[in-house]
């Protein structure tokens, strides 16, 4: 059984840190590229969302009897 003061306990605290610190840059470095291509993503859907609106708008508006899309 390891004790508080046990050399072997400190060094895999130390361990844990050293790798914490690591693997929490690379983390937040994944989190910044998964952010910005996000809202990429995100404009993309916006831009499409707009365009196809607009195209059905432009489509209802060509049927004979269509007046400005009331119904």
């Amino acid at each position: 059984m390891a004790t508080l003061g046990d050399q072997g306990l400190v060094d895999v605290f130390d361990d844990f840190g050293d790798n914490w610190a690591i693997h929490r840059e690379r983390l937040s470095d994944e989190l910044k590229k998964l952010s910005t291509l996000l809202s990429t993503v995100a404009k993309t859907y916006e831009d499409v969302d707009h365009a196809l609106a607009e195209a059905l708008r432009r489509t209802d508006r060509r049927k004979p009897g269509a007046n400005g899309g009331a119904r």
